[in-house]
């Protein structure tokens, strides 16, 4: 368990606190990419041979720095390389839109499903109302989810299913 390779000067602190470091040092190295997949938590608690609630601790400081988010049923995101200020609007609306994006193709959404609303999408990432309109926006340029007016945005059916018939 004390063989794990410490970054900086954390050699003294928790268990939780040396993961969340190294994680934060891997995704600012790059090594785990803006917008990318962490390891899972099973691989995590292999690596640095401590318990399952100590890697959710460690991914729940991240997430609460907002330097990862959560996707129910898929795992632990990068939100950016960088700290969330010094994103510009357009590029956590990318980096928001992304992830959605991904969720969406891997069918975590079905076609017809009502999708999430600006508000939720703004809870959820820790961005502006302005910056969870402009991910969406970007869902939509993408033709995976079309606003239906006075109901919110809607998962729209992939264009293999909608040709079909044609």
């Amino acid at each position: 368990m004390e063989d794990v390779l410490l970054p900086r000067n954390e050699d003294r602190g928790t268990a939780r606190d040396r993961i969340a470091s190294t994680l934060r040092d891997r995704i600012a190295g790059g090594e785990l990419p803006s917008g990318g997949p962490l390891p899972s938590e099973t691989s995590l608690r292999k690596e640095f041979g401590v318990s399952r609630g100590t890697v959710r601790t460690a991914l729940l400081l991240l997430k609460e720095s907002g330097v990862i988010v959560s996707v129910p049923s898929r795992g632990w995101y990068v939100q950016s390389a960088l700290r969330p200020g010094d994103l510009t609007s357009a590029a956590q609306a990318g980096s928001a839109a992304s992830i959605l994006e991904n969720e969406i193709r891997e069918g975590q959404f079905r076609p017809g499903d009502q999708f999430l609303s600006v508000g939720e999408l703004a809870s959820r990432f820790g961005l502006t109302r302005y910056t969870a309109h402009r991910a969406l926006l970007e869902l939509v340029a993408l033709g995976l989810i079309a606003p239906v007016q006075s109901r919110g945005y809607f998962v729209t059916v992939p264009e293999v299913e909608s040709t079909a018939g044609h």
